[in-house]
């Protein structure tokens, strides 16, 4: 299938195929590295508008507050548990699209917490809490070899250049630096094979690429990463419940409604910075 006058943002490769459909827009597939992504693409000024001209943050509880706000809490622990188990020196740590820093606020004291926003409202609340230096920032305009890890939580499926996104990561990262990208759709699960454009998080207008364990690969070979860890969050979340979430998929699928929570929704991967010295 042709998408007019575009290439793939990761492969640079130009056949794709239809893969699915969500309120009217249509989701198509990389034939090469299986990027999945909305298309037309959304412009920079309507994410923009997105994230600083409508109550994103408050309705998510990106602050902490209310039920989606506890929640998140819980989710945030947990992966911060995972990722001092699995990176063990401490440094300087950038969260990229901190939101309001709560993620950051429960990150241990033994790291230098840094963190990024383009929402002006959710950045004014984040430089609040102790510790955290927090900035209406892009990444590019951070300084070259200075983090120990760069984290994108729940972020990356909304930014519309990836590539380009790994490809500056790995310059602001000091040698053997991680980039960690947390809790991002993974469309070659189970659930999201089955159910395409009723996956629960195909967003239009919001989540605008999709990956799966071969995008990611393409990517880290094409920026200088190497993948080192994969993981699958789902048991032992709050949202993790096997058996009924089991009988949910069948009954969803025929009935037409969205996906229920299920392992393999969502990866977490560990890529680290390779270097020739």
């Amino acid at each position: 299938m042709s998408v007019i006058n575009t290439n793939c943002r990761i492969c640079s490769q130009d056949k794709f195929s239809l893969w699915g459909v969500n309120s009217g827009q249509k989701l198509y597939q990389c034939k090469n590295c299986d990027l999945v992504f909305f298309y037309p693409y959304r412009t920079k000024e309507e994410l923009d508008r997105l994230y600083n001209h409508t109550p994103y943050h408050e309705e998510r509880g990106y602050g902490g507050e209310g039920n989606a706000g506890e929640l998140r809490k819980i989710m945030y622990s947990l992966d911060i548990l995972a990722l001092e188990k699995t990176i063990s020196q401490r440094g300087n740590f950038l969260d990229l699209g901190c939101a309001e820093g709560l993620f950051l606020s429960l990150l241990s004291n033994e790291w230098n917490k840094f963190g990024i926003d383009i929402s002006i409202k959710a950045i004014e609340k984040a430089k609040k809490r102790k510790n955290i230096f927090a900035e209406v920032k892009d990444i590019t305009d951070m300084e070259d070899n200075f983090f120990d890890v760069i984290h994108l939580r729940g972020v990356f499926e909304h930014l519309l250049f990836p590539l380009l996104l790994v490809r500056t990561a790995y310059l602001k990262l000091k040698k053997n630096g991680i980039l960690v990208i947390s809790n991002t759709p993974n469309i070659k699960g189970p659930v999201p094979n089955l159910f395409r454009g009723r996956f629960k998080l195909v967003i239009p207008d919001e989540h605008v690429n999709y990956f799966s364990k071969k995008t990611m690969q393409v990517l880290a070979d094409k920026a200088g990463f190497t993948v080192i860890k994969i993981t699958y969050p789902y048991f032992g979340t709050p949202y993790s419940s096997f058996f009924d979430d089991l009988i949910k998929i069948p009954v969803n699928l025929l009935t037409g409604k969205r996906s229920p929570p299920f392992w393999k929704n969502i990866f977490t991967l560990y890529m680290k910075k390779n270097t020739t010295s």
